[in-house]
This record gives C-alpha cells, structure tokens and sequence, in this order.
C-alpha cells in the first residue's frame, strides 16, 4: 500500500501519463473546434452584411438594427 501511497508503482505512472495526455488531447479538440465555431460565426455575420448592404437580407427596412 505504501508503495501505491508513494505513486511510484508503474501501473499508476502509466494510467497518469495516459491520463495527462488524454486530457491534452481534448484540450486541443476544443480549441479547435471553439476556433472553428467562431469562423463559421464571423463567416455567418459577413453574409448576413452584405445581404444587409445590397438589400437581399431580411429585415426592417429603416436598418435600425444595424450596428
């Protein structure tokens, strides 16, 4: 038990380092994906401008919701 204790046993070295590496994995996972949703946002904000601008978007027609 002391040698558990002591977190030198090999099985536990390994199940840390796996789960060091997992949780670095996912952690690039998000970011990526957050990096992704963001582009598709601001991709979705400029069409929706220029549909605004050319008069093909929907919307009010006094542009009062335009920032």
């Amino acid at each position: 038990m002391e040698h558990v204790d002591r977190k030198k046993d090999p099985l536990i070295q390994v199940v840390r380092t796996h789960q060091n590496n997992t949780d670095s994995a996912v952690l690039q996972t998000v970011r990526c994906l957050k990096a992704e949703v963001q582009r598709e946002k601001k991709n979705k904000r400029e069409q929706w401008r220029k549909q605004k601008k050319d008069g093909t978007g929907r919307g009010c027609m006094d542009n009062c919701h335009v920032t």
